[in-house]
């Protein structure tokens, strides 16, 4: 790219084959755009507002910029490893929005030195040509800077290479000709009384002048190439910005030292009048507009990067720049004209306070730069709108930021404030040193346990490595069985997770469930075929992309079904998985916090398992009412008996939902042996004779093997392990040569026996704001709701929803309860289970044990095809008329009427049994429990047995709701999470009767 050609780029990461220079070039950029008349002025205060002798002044110059510059430099080796400029790194550490704060101090910052600079160029151009006025000198200057700021980065560089060479020399001559002056004083050197105030003023200044470029350095360092090395970047920096400013500084200080009047004339009388003190001056001010045009476009990028934030689709190029670089000219020239009267005053307090806001960000920054991700980032992340695996707000980084603001304020001592403890230390301002040595540390210690929480992986180049085990999904099966594997030290484990990162608070706050079912982010979004026995609807499917899978996104109801579930499955050849057999696997991983009978209940587990923090009374009211019916209370769905109804057992802790990545892997995340990879989509499995030796995935664009040493388990839910097996040529011969793939090992069972409970939903319209719901009347406890549920875990915001249910027999039933009921205490529209304007309650209904066996298959285009088959035996519409049937007489008994409510679903214009059937084929969906797609046993349509192993394979396991035979009577969260426990104790007997 010529010094003639526009720069495209703005805020994107530069692609490696657009990046060049060298290390030679940081020092050419900084050196040369240091020598410059606002330098020199900020060295001349140390005389001139600070009264130190030149002795003392010039020891804190130089101490000031040695270690100013430090920061600086370790800012700049950033550049050639992220390639984006310092502000979008920023969102690595304070969040996609979290980082506007610091943005937006930045602009303001650039915006204060572009308008300084223009000040003291004006009136210099003027001081050398009296007809030039100050204010036609700050617009030439300030026009220079623009067009070079217009075409960009190239333009600048070459623009700061020539400087380095002139000013360079032009600064020697200035030397020498000050210190020859006829007029330069004999006591220059004499030592005057030492100032603490002054030396640490005068330190302080200089140290924040290096400070002020740390945060658009890198924004030049990032088009060199990465083989580059933080090394040389670092100290190509380090002694250009040092040595370049440091000079300057001196020349100021001896001028104001020798010349007691204004600093520009001195520097004029000093050097003698005539040409040479013009060309100095020009040469000089030629450095302003330097530096100018570096601020202007840092400036601009920075200001490019907030409004991205804001508009998130935009895609700012060249002119974007231009336009933004024109705004923020203008602001500056109204700055720069409306403040030269008062230029010194304002310069000085702008200088120290602006050290305030930067030293606890450049703290953060650093400290999570070199010791936190050790220079590894997930840079596509800095561009997702919700950041990625940096999430909306990183509030480790928020929360030490302003820590380190607000510890300075009484350290600081400025003309405009002095703070309380400088008064103590006799006007010595420590501000900044108490700043970097109390936020450093802390955000270290804080960010360092916040870290534990998270994957733990960014730019793993997880292609070079070799995993004993790798488990595919994150959910409710795979993330017991990464935290058992992983036990081992001597046990690679690898987990992988299509979806990202758990951190917004919609997944950890109850409440947040209604807005997880159509995410486009934590969602897989599935739809159903065209179901003709209800109409040809489209059902919704949603099922977790996220780490925690759908436990992540579910009701949080921790049910295990009927006893008799397991032990059907037992008849069917499933041995070793009666109910006997699997309570011990429920009660290992159970941590029952609310007494019930320890012969059902585990302890000691990671799962907390917990009742509703702050129940709605409309709950008490759905139990009190089902007694009525002879439908029992039952406190305990997870005992001997799941018949009754009762509030529902939830897997919270402190009232916040604990999903099963959160409770088994988020606590052992630095475990050395334990990957976790988010956002990596397995493509297929790479398998020859029965031995599975990778995976093929795609991560962020790239595509590329993970090696098996030992085993590949699936865990991905019903509707994606078994596609992943019919990807990688493993299902039905037909079906898959009808897709386009090629048949390796013919598995009729795969996709098949696919079960769901479906659900008939009775709801009723109310006035009372008893009820959840939106509505002007609510007001009164939405509003209090953060605050309710920040302090006391009570509230709004603290439902789930369905905190109360039950299982019971119809008509229909023989032993066992064959419907189950899920009450909500709110008005929940039919349409995706959301909640609509205005006040109600509702039961869900579901058929428990579905005669009706629908198929997963995908079609030519790869494409994932759901087909239920709802309602295919006539049994299972006969059950759902029940259930719902009962349902409207619980929500008729007398202790619902004071709540005045109308029934809308079904309604009663719903009378006979067509009426019933027709609202059914209408209304009717899911409750999201789709399971048996991989089915476990030993027949023909078996895919794994009784120990999880895929049939024809030697190390393939799967371990999620698809290897269910039968679908259990409840919600399969729980069994999800014991099958994940049998899948670990099969793979750890394995590996130590070979060991």
């Amino acid at each position: 790219m010529s010094i003639s050609t526009i720069e495209s780029s703005t805020i994107q990461a530069i692609p490696e084959n657009q990046r060049h220079g060298n290390a030679r070039d940081l020092f050419t950029i900084w050196f040369g755009s240091n020598i410059m008349l606002l330098t020199m002025f900020t060295g001349s205060l140390a005389v001139t507002v600070f009264n130190l002798n030149f002795v003392a002044a010039l020891l804190a110059l130089v101490l000031g910029n040695l270690v100013g510059a430090i920061f600086v430099a370790l800012h700049s080796a950033q550049g050639p490893q992220l390639a984006v400029p310092q502000m979008i790194q920023t969102r690595g550490q304070f969040g996609f929005y979290g980082a506007l704060l610091v943005v937006g101090v930045v602009v303001i910052m650039y915006l204060g030195f572009y308008a300084s600079n223009l000040v003291v160029g004006g009136e210099a151009l003027h001081t050398i040509y009296a007809p030039i006025t100050k204010v036609q000198g700050i617009s030439i200057i300030a026009i220079v800077s623009l067009i070079a700021v217009i075409f960009g980065y190239k333009l600048i560089h070459k623009y700061t290479q020539i400087l380095t060479v002139l000013s360079g020399l032009m600064l020697v001559a200035a030397f020498f000709r000050v210190f020859n002056a006829e007029h330069f004083p004999i006591d220059f050197f004499q030592l005057g009384e030492f100032s603490a105030i002054g030396f640490m003023g005068t330190l302080s200044i200089a140290a924040l002048w290096q400070l002020a470029y740390a945060p658009y350095v890198s924004d030049y360092s990032r088009y060199l190439p990465k083989e580059t090395g933080a090394k040389t970047a670092f100290w190509a920096s380090y002694w250009g910005c040092s040595l370049g400013s440091l000079i300057s500084m001196v020349l100021g200080l001896t001028v104001s030292r020798a010349y007691s009047g204004n600093f520009i004339e001195g520097l004029i009388y000093l050097t003698g009048t005539g040409i040479f003190s013009t060309a100095l001056i020009i040469v000089f001010s030629l450095g302003i507009a330097a530096t100018n045009a570096m601020n202007l476009y840092c400036g601009t990028l920075s200001s490019i990067t907030i409004l991205q934030t804001i508009f998130h689709r935009w895609s700012p190029r060249m002119i974007a720049r231009s336009i933004v670089a024109l705004s923020l000219f203008s602001v500056a020239m109204f700055l720069s004209i409306s403040s030269s009267d008062t230029f010194v005053d304002s310069y000085v307090n702008f200088i120290l306070l602006l050290m305030c806001v930067l030293i606890p960000w450049t703290a953060i920054n650093l400290v999570d730069y070199y010791f936190i991700h050790h220079a590894e980032y997930d840079v596509p992340s800095f561009f997702k709108r919700d950041g990625g695996i940096y999430g909306y707000f990183n509030w480790p980084a928020l929360t030490c930021y302003i820590i380190g603001i607000l510890i300075q304020i009484p350290f600081l001592s400025t003309p405009l404030y002095m703070g309380s403890f400088a008064k103590l230390l006799g006007e010595v301002d420590i501000s900044w040193a108490v700043g970097l040595f109390v936020v450093s540390p802390l955000y270290y210690v804080v960010a360092s346990l916040y870290k534990r929480t998270l994957p733990r992986v960014a730019n793993i180049d997880l292609q070079q490595q070799g995993y004993d085990y790798v488990i595919v999904g994150a959910g409710s099966s795979g993330s017991v069985i990464a935290k058992r594997l992983s036990e081992n030290p001597n046990t690679r484990v690898c987990l992988i997770e299509a979806g990202g990162s758990d951190r917004s608070p919609r997944i950890h706050i109850p409440s947040g469930t209604i807005t997880l079912y159509k995410s486009k982010k934590y969602s897989w979004n599935f739809y159903s075929t065209p179901q003709k026995r209800l109409n040809n609807r489209q059902i919704h499917v949603p099922r977790g992309k996220v780490v925690g899978g759908s436990s992540s996104m579910n009701s949080m109801i921790y049910i295990r079904g009927n006893a008799s579930d397991y032990d059907n499955w037992e008849e069917k050849g499933c041995t070793g998985w009666g109910w006997k057999e699997v309570l011990p696997f429920f009660k290992y991983s159970e941590k029952n916090l609310i007494g019930q009978d320890a012969s059902f209940h585990g302890l000691n587990g990671e799962l907390f398992v917990d009742r509703p923090k702050d129940p709605n009374p409309l709950s008490r009211m759905f139990i009190q009412a089902a007694k009525f019916l002879n439908l029992n209370e039952n406190k305990d769905f997870n005992a001997a008996s799941s018949e009754g109804i009762g509030i529902y057992d939830l897997t919270q802790q402190d009232g916040k939902r604990l999903s099963s990545f959160k409770a088994f892997v988020q606590p052992i995340l630095s475990r050395s042996n334990l990957t976790v990879v988010t956002e990596c989509e397995v493509e297929h499995i790479q398998h020859t004779d029965g031995q599975v030796h990778s995976i093929r995935v795609q991560r962020q664009g790239e595509h590329f093997d993970i090696t098996i040493n030992k085993e590949l388990i699936l865990s991905a839910g019903s509707l994606v392990s078994p596609v992943l097996l019919m990807k990688s040529g493993i299902g039905p011969k037909q079906m898959l040569e009808q897709a386009g793939i090629e048949c390796k090992v013919d598995l009729a069972g795969v996709g098949k026996n696919l079960q769901e409970h479906l659900d008939g939903l009775v709801t009723v319209r109310t006035k009372s704001s008893k009820t959840l719901g939106f509505s002007f009347g609510a007001l009164s406890s939405i509003l209090p709701a953060p605050w309710q549920y920040a302090f006391k875990r009570k509230g709004w915001l603290s439902t789930s929803y369905v905190e109360a249910g039950g299982f019971a027999k119809t008509s229909l039933a023989t032993d066992f309860p064959d419907v189950q009921f899920h009450f909500v205490p709110g008005y929940r529209s039919h349409r995706g289970r959301l909640f609509e304007w205005g006040h109600g309650y509702a039961i869900h209904t579901c058929v428990l044990r579905p005669k009706s066996i629908g198929e997963i298959c995908i079609n030519a285009h790869k494409e994932i095809e759901i087909d239920y088959n709802f309602l295919e035996k006539e049994q299972d519409m006969r059950v759902l008329i029940e259930g719902v049937k009962l349902a409207q007489r619980i929500l008729k008994q007398d202790v619902f009427k004071q709540l005045n409510g109308t029934e809308i679903l079904p309604g009663p214009q719903v009378k006979t049994d067509q009426d019933y059937e027709a609202y059914v084929r209408e209304f009717a969906a899911t409750v999201f429990h789709p399971v048996g797609t991989c089915k476990m046993g030993m027949d023909s349509m078996s895919v794994v047995d009784p120990k999880l192993k895929v049939f024809g394979f030697t190390n393939l396991r799967i371990a999620d709701a698809s290897i269910m035979p039968d679908l259990i009577s409840g919600n399969t969260n729980a069994p999800c999470i014991m099958i994940g426990e049998r899948a670990a104790d099969f793979i750890l007997q394995q590996s130590e009767s070979t060991a």
